[in-house]
């Protein structure tokens, strides 16, 4: 699994950027709320990548087991 950031970029007229990296799927949503109380700010535009119509594989330990079995 890769490093995950937010890069945030600053314009000069008070406009704020915040892109993820490193993220797949819908994990970069849970992130908005937290950027708005942080930047004291609100998304007024979203734009997704490609990686936000990919989805994370998550496999547990106990789905590891169940496909050695089979």
């Amino acid at each position: 699994m890769g490093t995950k950031k937010i890069q945030i970029k600053l314009t000069e007229d008070g406009k704020i950027f915040a892109e993820t990296i490193g993220m797949k799927g819908q994990e970069c949503i849970k992130y908005i709320d937290l950027l708005e109380k942080l930047l004291e700010s609100e998304t007024v535009d979203s734009n997704y990548k490609e990686e936000y119509f990919q989805f994370e594989e998550t496999i547990t330990e106990q789905n590891k087991l169940k496909l050695k079995e089979e």
